[in-house]
């Protein structure tokens, strides 16, 4: 069975949390503690960073809507340096992706809710 490693950070303003969840995968061949670099994971809170990361071109895997929305996204080596751009308001994003984001994202939360209520 893995065991789950957690990474909180807290963005001051917003009070926005993200997690970066590593799962163990134990087998005969390595250590107890081996963590697969696949398995890294950002969760953010903040809609409006998941819209910026998503005009960004980075990778949203998961999505959760309950008790409240948490967009999970797949670690790259640009992941880190977006969400410090946006934190420190030196992000730079082109407006009609970040409008094109908004909507696309706004339509899977619907989906979701919708998804959850029925």
């Amino acid at each position: 069975m893995g065991h789950q490693r957690e990474r909180r950070v807290h963005d001051s303003p917003k009070n926005t949390h993200m997690r970066a969840t590593q799962d163990d995968e134990r087998d005969d061949s390595s250590s107890p503690s081996s963590i697969r670099e696949e398995d890294l994971m950002t969760n953010v809170t903040d809609f409006f960073l998941a819209v910026y990361l998503l005009a960004m071109g980075e990778e949203m895997t998961d999505l959760h809507v309950r008790p409240q929305e948490v967009f999970g996204f797949a670690d790259s080596p640009t992941l880190q340096e977006r969400i410090t751009a946006y934190r420190e308001n030196t992000a730079l994003v082109n407006p009609k992706s970040f409008a094109r984001e908004i909507m696309t994202l706004r339509q899977h939360l619907h989906r979701h809710h919708a998804s959850i209520s029925c």
